[in-house]
């Protein structure tokens, strides 16, 4: 509660400037305080460097923003409005976006390319990297979804090549025991369609 007092009184000792720093870096925030003051919306630069934010919400974004640091937090994504705003401010400068763990799959190419045309603004943009530790500069968007097709294929042809194998075996242990199959199940009374009562007196018969 204190340190969101303070924070109010900054906001608020800064309504007549027409920038406005908003530091809460290290603050172990899980996402991020919405509109502290009505001296929010007038936040140019918006700080929120280590912490545990695992999801932004453009109602939680001042509309002039130029600075907004989201390195070392919990973010796997952002919606699709967020990257709407960002992309389409005129007045942003600088975004930080490294140290999360970012999906990179075909689920999440629309962050893929997001963070790649917005390069340019993205000051620590080597730095990003996916959630299994490769770099968002090496990733090719084009080939998200292939490797997810591909992926899913070579499942299916491994399920049929098992599939292929049990049937394949089960073949071979008819043709060897096909007899004492049909006689046991003659005994137990199944699948008689399968086995009649000539057929049987023909395995029998020495």
């Amino acid at each position: 509660v204190g340190s969101e007092m303070c924070i109010r009184d900054r906001v608020a000792s800064d309504l007549s400037l027409n920038e406005t720093e908003l530091t809460l870096e290290n603050r172990n925030l899980t996402e991020i305080p919405f509109e502290l003051s009505p001296g929010y919306k007038q936040v140019t630069k918006l700080l929120l460097s280590d912490n545990q934010i695992s999801e932004i919400k453009v109602e939680n974004l001042p509309p002039k923003l130029k600075i907004l640091k989201l390195n070392n937090n919990g973010l796997e994504s952002l919606n699709s409005s967020v990257m709407s705003f960002l992309r389409n401010t005129t007045t942003l400068e600088e975004l930080t976006l490294s140290g999360n763990p970012w999906l990179c799959d075909c689920a999440h190419r629309e962050l893929m390319i997001f963070v790649q045309t917005m390069s340019a603004k993205i000051s620590d943009y080597a730095l990003v990297k996916c959630k299994d530790d490769r770099p968002f500069n090496t990733v090719n968007t084009a080939d998200l979804c292939n490797e997810e097709v591909n992926l899913f294929v070579m499942i299916i042809c491994i399920i049929t090549a098992i599939m292929s194998l049990i049937l394949g075996g089960l073949a071979a242990l008819y043709y060897k025991y096909q007899k004492q199959i049909k006689m046991w199940l003659y005994s137990h009374n199944m699948c008689l369609w399968f086995v009649t009562e000539e057929e049987l007196d023909k395995v029998c018969r020495p």
